[in-house]
């Protein structure tokens, strides 16, 4: 068997080792062309890599430029939150307990009390309005102090005319620049109404 391959090796000469390639190409030319295409195939495997990779960074991107005012969802700001887009639209602030007892107590007054008088009120807003609109904008504390500095300022040597409820209290800006002032006015107001009114008892009584 071997002397016979080896024999016609010998008539064929090298022909007859080529290998035969589907096409007719030339053998030595099959590598090449093999190569080419595998260059091919990578350069394209590259390519769309480095596609993929640009996308990634894109959506990275636009995350993060929507986070700081993009097309993404962004997180909610202090003027965003409900509190804060009061503040900054100028509206009232959520009503107190406080403020809800004050408003109560006011409503009793301008309903049952209030048609009983004579109107006497030297400034405009009415005293009971201005309370109101006290509370509304200031709460508990600041509205307390503004009613009873209207309240003292309204007679015949307090003045007249427009006087909106504004803080601090007309003529005592001074004072309330002092931090806790209003509070400290608060507390001694109501420890002189509470001694004010048990004397008044006490001396009916006796």
């Amino acid at each position: 068997m071997l002397h016979m391959l080896a024999a016609g090796v010998l008539r064929g000469g090298p022909a007859a080792l080529a290998v035969e390639v589907p096409g007719g190409a030339d053998p030595a030319s099959a590598p090449r062309a093999a190569g080419g295409a595998g260059e091919a195939s990578g350069d394209e495997e590259r390519r769309r890599n480095a596609t993929e990779g640009e996308g990634l960074i894109g959506n990275g991107v636009g995350s993060t430029a929507g986070g700081e005012g993009g097309g993404g969802p962004a997180a909610a700001t202090p003027q965003e939150q409900p509190e804060g887009r009061a503040a900054a639209a100028g509206e009232e602030p959520p009503v107190s307990p406080g403020v809800r007892v004050a408003l109560s107590l006011l409503a009793f007054y301008r309903g049952v009390l209030s048609p009983l008088m004579p109107s006497t009120c030297r400034f405009l807003p009415t005293c009971s309005n201005y309370s109101i609109e006290s509370y509304k904008k200031y709460g508990t504390v600041r509205g307390t102090v503004l009613t009873a500095w209207r309240l003292l300022r309204c007679n015949p040597w307090g003045g007249r005319g427009y006087d909106p409820p504004a803080w601090p209290p007309v003529g005592l800006a001074p004072l309330y620049s002092v931090p806790y002032t209003p509070e400290l006015t608060v507390v001694l107001g109501v420890a002189l109404s509470y001694w004010l009114v048990t004397s008044t008892i006490d001396s009916l009584l006796r």
